[in-house]
């Protein structure tokens, strides 16, 4: 059902499927934890392999209006709380 929906919307979009990809969270909390681990595997893929060990001081730029969550993000992934600068 979610690849269905998802490529209707791409569709809608106007995109082509091998250039598109998505996904759909409960809500907002998760999104914002699944945006977050995205970008960290992006910008630092050794993580996989090697672990947290391998990464500098992340920092998460956020502004005040910004979610609650990217707080419990950032410590459920490792990141810490200390590290959200709003």
């Amino acid at each position: 059902m979610e690849m269905i929906l998802l490529k209707k919307m791409y569709e809608i979009i106007g995109w082509q499927e091998k250039e598109a990809d998505g996904i759909f969270a409960p809500g907002g909390s998760i999104a914002n934890l699944y945006g977050i681990l995205v970008a960290r595997y992006k910008q630092y893929p050794e993580i996989k392999r090697q672990g947290m060990t391998v990464l500098p001081c992340i920092v998460l730029l956020v502004s005040e209006q910004g979610h609650y969550s990217v707080k419990k993000a950032a410590a459920i992934l490792g990141i810490g709380t200390d590290n959200v600068i709003e």
